[in-house]
């Protein structure tokens, strides 16, 4: 274990061997998280550069509809067949 002290601005030097361990670097931003075990030091997630609308679109573009919406009846006709071809369901 390394130990680390607090300075009088209340800085505290991250060991280098931890520092290169997680590949911290000169001016990064770290979060700094309260947990019930003490303070916990980590890198934030990345976040993406696209918007709402371009991540719906790539979403929209990988999915292929086939034909026109299925109607109310024709999904109750389809959980009906489900439910007949089903050996293992018992209506008691």
């Amino acid at each position: 274990m390394e130990t680390a002290q607090v300075s009088t601005k209340g800085q505290i030097v991250i060991p280098k061997a931890i520092r290169d361990r997680h590949a911290f670097v000169e001016g990064q931003t770290v979060e700094v998280v309260e947990t019930p075990a003490g303070v916990l030091l980590r890198l934030p997630k990345a976040k993406t550069a696209e918007s709402f609308e371009e991540v719906t679109a790539r979403i929209r573009a990988r999915n292929s509809y086939r034909g026109p919406p299925a109607t109310i009846a024709d999904m109750n006709d389809a959980i009906d067949q489900m439910f007949r071809n089903d050996t293992s369901f018992d209506p008691k």
